[in-house]
């Protein structure tokens, strides 16, 4: 019976000490950023409304929606990153190296580009035909600007096919200290409309024969999709709680 006793109680602190480990900070889930624009061929670019070519002119004026999705790896984190900075670029440490983002868009007549590696190209792309990139500042040194800037590309070394698109918001004066409110990926609130030196959305997915979608959106909105997932500590705390009933009732009948 003690033996019984000491196998239980050992297995109970088992679980716990394995449940711990599991309920620690590293249950880190994807990023989510839902995005919406509005399409024009004139965005601004470098403090200027520059017109650029586009697939489809007929949509100029019309809603474009979509996701991104960020999945932070350290690896790719730059060693200059402090409160108001955060930068992450592809690592080559393995491949593919750049799948940690990836786009989907929801064209106005309803069709959905996914812009990610989901679809292999064959010969698989290698340098800055497979990239992922992204930033965010907040009033950063030295001249104060607030940013944030995300890109995907998944492109043959060959004109076609292409896949690539990237959002980019800039604001420096006044207009920094809105645009941002941190350098924290996990909190940060974007307002668009303080953008004053670049907003912009670009998308790129062209066939095998170069058709399919090419234009530019300027960017309405951008906000963080809340995650519901409960904390670790709660399924630990319920779960531990279940092992100490369980632990009464075997003293009980024993």
């Amino acid at each position: 019976m003690i033996i019984t006793k000491i196998i239980h109680r050992l297995a109970a602190l088992t679980l716990i000490s394995t449940l711990s480990i599991f309920a620690a900070p590293s249950w880190a889930i994807p990023l989510i950023f839902e995005f919406t624009g509005t399409i024009s061929n004139t965005v601004l670019i470098s403090r200027i409304e520059q017109t650029l070519s586009t697939s489809h002119p007929q949509w100029n004026g019309q809603q474009v929606t979509g996701t991104l999705t960020i999945d932070l790896p350290e690896l790719a984190a730059s060693p200059y990153n402090g409160p108001g900075y955060s930068q992450y670029s592809k690592t080559y440490d393995a491949y593919p190296y750049a799948n940690w983002i990836s786009f989907s868009v929801t064209n106005p007549d309803g069709s959905i580009l996914d812009i990610s590696d989901s679809i292999p190209i064959i010969p698989a792309p290698e340098g800055e035909s497979d990239d992922a990139y992204t930033h965010l500042a907040h009033q950063y040194d030295p001249y104060g600007v607030s940013s944030f800037y995300a890109q995907r590309t998944y492109s043959s070394s060959e004109p076609y096919p292409r896949n690539s698109a990237a959002l980019s918001l800039d604001a420096d004066g006044d207009n920094a200290l809105w645009l941002t409110s941190s350098a924290n990926y996990n909190d940060v609130i974007i307002k668009p409309e303080f953008a004053n030196v670049n907003n912009y959305g670009s998308v790129y997915q062209l066939n095998e024969l170069g058709f399919g979608y090419q234009y530019y959106f300027r960017i309405d909105s951008l906000k963080r999709k809340s995650t519901d997932v409960p904390e670790p500590s709660l399924w630990l705390a319920f779960i531990v709680g279940l092992l100490f009933i369980k632990m009464k009732r075997h003293r009980l009948f024993s």
